[in-house]
């Protein structure tokens, strides 16, 4: 098994040029968090900045050791599939449109949640069954092709001069709805200094100003 999972990281390691260091300690932080996490697998609020109270929440929300199954349902009930959906549900009637999501028949999805973890995810490869179906079925060079994302410049906004003192207005706020869960004083303190240049994901910032806007416009 160990020798299984080695070669699965390497082979990880290698096509997403990332260092082994680098990509266990993120497993581990994965590991250890995983209830508290988003679905782009950074923490809901980043757990640096949490209030202690919050924090005891979420060791208590931490206490089984997740596995593959978990994750997956995870993702589909609670956070990645909830967001994408919603995402998707106001775009459409926005344009007075009707869109359908054939891969969340619930015969298909049962189905999928029940077969063996390797046709899930192998070598670091997911939808492995749909990809293999896919190349046998059309002979398609594509079906093992690494995914890749298109995502909004939200941290380099972030981390411009007019997001920093945006940031930096929000938690000098009196009586703030956030700081009923962040560490206010760490969190300015962080903001301010020279690792906050340095972010490579900025989701929980997003989710600071998110989480106050929608406080003070609904409550």
């Amino acid at each position: 098994k160990f020798d299984k999972l080695n070669y699965e990281i390497e082979y990880y390691c290698k096509n997403y040029s990332i260092d082994k260091k680098t990509l266990l300690k993120k497993i581990n932080n994965l590991t250890k968090n995983f209830y508290s996490l988003g679905a782009d697998g950074t923490s809901s609020t980043d757990n640096l900045f949490l209030n202690k109270e919050t924090k005891l929440k979420n060791k208590i929300m931490n206490y089984n050791t997740p596995n593959l199954k978990q994750i997956l349902i995870d993702r589909i009930t609670k956070n990645k599939l909830p967001r994408n959906l919603r995402y998707e549900d106001r775009n459409s009637m926005c344009n007075s449109l009707e869109v359908r999501v054939p891969f969340l028949d619930h015969k298909l999805l049962e189905y999928c949640l029940n077969l063996p973890n390797e046709l899930v995810i192998n070598k670091s490869i997911g939808k492995v069954i749909l990809r293999e179906y896919v190349k046998n079925k059309f002979k398609n060079k594509f079906s093992y092709e690494i995914k890749k994302s298109i995502q909004t410049p939200q941290t380099s906004w972030f981390i411009s001069k007019l997001g920093q003192n945006e940031l930096i207005n929000l938690l000098k706020k009196k009586n703030s709805f956030i700081s009923n869960y962040l560490d206010v004083k760490k969190s300015l303190n962080f903001v301010k200094s020279k690792r906050f240049n340095k972010i490579k994901n900025s989701n929980f910032l997003w989710q600071w100003l998110s989480l106050e806007e929608w406080y003070e416009n609904f409550f």
